[in-house]
């Protein structure tokens, strides 16, 4: 109910379900959000209407369907293709769909702290975020997963929330 709806929305559009609005959902969303959802996918170039206001997916649109990320990411995704700069926006938006895995115990603030200016690039959390991944992608090339949970836990990052980064851009990969 506090979300965007425009992936409920272009997954509906491609399943062939009917009007969003008369869908009958258990907990039906507001008009006001369905609106917003169409507005978005209108917006990222994944629909379009007919001449009677009913929207339909257009190539784009299928193509941000098969991708299990956010619409706005997934659209992201299709312009890095494009433009070739994929290797660096797939970590980047796998990121952005996931939780952050910087780890912040309020008794060793100050040490995580440390532990994360590693990570930091003047201006930019993207770029900080990308390097963050090289560093993790790198490791995880060559150690053992006890010598990663290692280094995660001395650079206060939860193992499980990297893995799970990690396992989003090899699925975003393989699309």
């Amino acid at each position: 109910l506090r979300s965007s709806l425009a992936g409920v929305i272009l997954t509906m559009l491609e399943l062939n379900l009917g009007d969003v609005s008369r869908f009958p959902f258990i907990d039906p969303p507001k008009p006001a959000m369905v609106r917003e959802g169409l507005a978005e996918l209108l917006e990222l170039g994944a629909v379009e209407t007919d001449g009677y206001g009913t929207p339909r997916l257009t190539p784009v649109g299928r193509r941000l369907a098969r991708i299990p990320v956010e619409p706005r990411l997934a659209r992201m995704l299709l312009e890095a293709s494009r433009l070739a700069t994929l290797p660096s926006v797939l970590p980047v938006v796998a990121a952005l769909s996931c939780e952050d895995p910087r780890r912040r115990p309020v008794d060793e603030r100050e040490k995580a702290r440390e532990a994360h200016a590693h990570f930091r690039v003047p201006g930019s959390d993207f770029l900080g975020t990308l390097k963050l991944w090289r560093w993790y992608d790198g490791e995880a090339e060559s150690a053992s997963q006890a010598k990663l949970r290692k280094l995660c836990k001395a650079s206060y990052l939860s193992f499980p929330k990297m893995r799970e980064w990690r396992d989003l851009v090899r699925q975003l990969v393989e699309l």
